[in-house]
């Protein structure tokens, strides 16, 4: 039984490409998270995420492309560790990256595009 045939039709949707437009994702492919090590499909990552990588900077004085590509390094352990407490069939993650001083909870979701392919999106659990 498909999600229409259970609510009915949409009222709203709201897609991928709208949030790029808005503001709400940035699209990072290309900036360090693809290639043969990372991810081969595109990234975007929350603004708050966004922000937090660009205002980042502790001691080290380390780029936002190399805060960026920790957060993607970090994604893909959790995701080849499979870890325990995730649900089959669950395509969020949860997993910890230090930025700075600070060390941040962040989540991501692999999952389709507005097209249905596949793509990744990460962000602070609150932006879920």
């Amino acid at each position: 039984m498909s999600m229409e045939e259970i609510f009915g039709e949409s009222i709203c949707t709201y897609t991928r490409e709208q949030a790029h437009e808005d503001g709400i994702l940035v699209d990072v492919s290309g900036m360090g998270c693809d290639g043969p090590e990372l991810f081969k499909f595109p990234v975007s990552i929350s603004i708050a995420l966004h922000l937090a990588l660009q205002n980042g900077q502790g001691v080290h004085k380390d780029t936002y492309a190399a805060r960026l590509w920790d957060v993607c390094w970090m994604a893909k352990c959790e995701i080849q560790g499979g870890t325990d407490h995730r649900m089959p069939g669950d395509n969020d993650i949860f997993f910890k990256v230090i930025v700075g001083s600070k060390t941040l909870d962040v989540w991501g979701n692999i999952g389709p595009d507005d097209a249905g392919l596949p793509c990744f999106t990460f962000g602070f659990p609150e932006d879920r």
